[in-house]
């Protein structure tokens, strides 16, 4: 039953927080201890606006200013690329503080704020001239503190579950925070829509989707930040633009070469690996055989009937002489 502040009741079988980076569903989830999970500042600010592609050409020549592009420097980089059918360029142009640690203080009075053109400029003075009108070309540039989230213990508890945001954002370097949300939801709507997952099996199958969900998403959480440190020449790599490329490509690979079919495969077994240590009581010791997931399979389809027609301490002296004499 969830009651909100306006007085609105609803009644769900499961809640799936999707509500971003200040999700009010994880607060509520980790109750007393959702303030060690607060968002944190990940030591980065970043200037963001629009330019009209016509001053973008004048300043970067037509073939630049049509490509994506990226312009490394000290703990400091810009990032361009045409929006809107090629009518304008968006332009973030990222600073960073790598001298306090990957979570710094926050002292600043807003998460979005218009910026100080001035002060934009004095933060990217040794750029060349062209990238300098371009920064000065912003129409509206806004700075933005870029928050990110530790990494949570879990995901799931009970019939509650977070994605995307909610669950593992991430500083911005790697681009992928919308396909991770993607991920999330095809893996979870399929344990969620699976024959098996009842009512009573709900929390099994969160637990399921966490298993698998949150060991790629929080890698992904931390390799976001270190391409951040890539482009900003304070890596392993230094200024070598080679090694750069090479580390680059390497973490790039892992992010987009992923067979998702496999990873919702993988939570099914985890599912079905939960139901039977946990539903069942068995494969704690000897672990889990075929015989412990097919059991776990009827218990979570016909429940009254494996309980009418067996005896539950019987299944479990039997699924563990099957596996012992599997070893």
């Amino acid at each position: 039953m969830l009651t909100f502040t306006d007085g609105t009741v609803a009644e769900a079988d499961v809640l799936v927080g999707a509500d971003g980076i200040k999700s009010v569903t994880r607060r509520v989830m980790y109750g007393d201890k959702a303030e060690s999970i607060e968002p944190k500042w990940s030591g980065c600010i970043a200037y963001r606006g629009l330019i009209p592609m016509e001053k973008a050409v004048s300043n970067l020549g037509e073939r630049t200013a049509y490509r994506p592009s990226l312009w490394m420097g000290k703990a400091r980089h810009i990032i361009q690329y045409p929006v809107s059918r090629g009518q304008s360029v968006n332009l973030a142009a990222f600073v960073s503080d790598f001298d306090h640690g990957r979570y710094p203080e926050w002292n600043g009075s807003a998460l979005v704020e218009p910026a100080d053109t001035s002060e934009m400029l004095e933060n990217f003075k040794d750029y060349s001239p062209p990238l300098q009108n371009m920064l000065a070309g912003i129409e509206k540039p806004l700075k933005w503190a870029i928050f990110e989230l530790p990494p949570l213990p879990s995901y799931a508890s009970g019939n509650v579950v977070l994605i995307g945001d909610a669950a593992h954002a991430a500083v911005p370097h790697q681009g992928n925070g919308a396909s991770q949300g993607i991920e999330d939801a095809h893996v979870l709507a399929n344990l969620l829509s699976h024959p098996l997952c009842t009512k009573a099996t709900v929390p099994l199958a969160l637990k399921a989707y966490d298993a698998v969900r949150r060991p790629r998403s929080q890698r992904l959480q931390q390799s976001s930040y270190d391409v951040g440190r890539l482009f900003e020449c304070v890596s392993d790599a230094g200024e070598d633009e080679a090694k750069i490329a090479e580390a680059f490509a390497t973490v790039m690979d892992w992010v987009w070469c992923i067979d998702i079919n496999e990873q919702r495969d993988r939570a099914f077994q985890a599912g079905a690996n939960h139901l039977s240590v946990l539903v069942l009581g068995i494969g704690e010791r000897v672990g889990i055989t075929p015989l412990g997931s097919l059991l776990a399979c009827l218990y979570a389809a016909c429940l009254d009937l494996v309980r009418s027609r067996y005896i539950m301490p019987v299944l479990r002296e039997l699924e563990q002489l099957v596996a012992r004499r599997g070893r």
